[in-house]
């Protein structure tokens, strides 16, 4: 009797928690600094953990009165919480392995306006990541920084970007990189054969090279039908010249029998 007089309570308090940890993990316009840890970094501060369970994330850009300048090396490393990501151009560093490994992590966007540097493997093993917008603030790209994030899809890099370190897209299997002609950012996509906007580019000359193939293909099956079909007809034709002279030659036995007995009727008549 105890456990089914309590039963109604548990039910109600698992209703209350559903529909309380949504607000607690859902965004707000704008992150209480409580949720971070800083660090005095050069002029300015750090970010180097986080505390706070928000999915939608928006760095700060100021702490006591001083610039968010850095986000430290792992500081949200493995964070299974954060899922769509807005860095202040006010950042200026975001060190190793800073959002490795956060499984939830959808999307990445740099305010306009800023230069940053992205540390070794900052994003690395990101598996969910697809979509990352660089808005001309990022100027140096560390080695490894988004390997194994196979579901990121289009990049777009401008002359912004001066450096890209060695196997900063290794695996991503879906990228595309879109960069202007003659970047650096091109001209590492081409190298480490990545799928770059270079194919859009020549795709015009691609295309005429194989039309070029299809028309030629076309032609010389066209000829060797026209040749087939020609031997045809020129076989029929000897088979019904044969055919004639066989007659021809048939016949002429007879009409010389014909014009020998004629020959004699007249001769019997005289």
């Amino acid at each position: 009797m105890k456990n089914k007089r309590f039963k109604p309570i548990g039910i109600l308090l698992l209703i209350c928690a559903a529909l309380l940890l949504p607000a607690l993990f859902s965004s707000c316009a704008e992150n209480p600094e409580e949720d971070y840890v800083f660090a005095e970094f050069g002029d300015g501060y750090a970010i180097t953990s986080v505390k706070g369970l928000r999915r939608d994330v928006d760095l700060p850009s100021v702490y006591n009165g001083r610039p968010v300048v850095a986000v430290a090396n792992d500081a949200f490393v493995r964070n299974g919480t954060v899922r769509n990501l807005t860095i202040p151009n006010s950042i200026k560093n975001i060190g190793e392995r800073a959002f490795a490994e956060c499984a939830d992590l959808k999307s990445v966007t740099f305010e306009g306006g800023g230069s940053c540097e992205i540390g070794e493997g900052a994003f690395t093993d990101c598996s969910d990541l697809s979509e990352i917008t660089f808005n001309s603030s990022v100027h140096t790209i560390g080695a490894r920084a988004f390997e194994n994030c196979r579901k990121l899809g289009k990049v777009v890099l401008d002359k912004a970007v001066l450096y890209i370190g060695e196997d900063a897209f290794k695996n991503c299997e879906q990228i595309y990189i879109d960069a202007p002609e003659d970047s650096y950012a091109q001209t590492y996509a081409r190298a480490n054969h990545l799928n770059t906007s270079y194919i859009e580019t020549d795709r015009p000359t691609y295309l005429l090279i194989v039309g070029a193939v299809v028309l030629g293909i076309g032609i010389a099956v066209f000829l060797r039908i026209h040749d087939r079909k020609k031997a045809v007809r020129l076989s029929s034709e000897a088979a019904e010249l044969k055919n004639e002279q066989s007659v021809k030659a048939a016949e002429k036995p007879q009409e010389n029998a014909e014009a020998e007995e004629k020959s004699k009727k007249e001769e019997n008549k005289s």
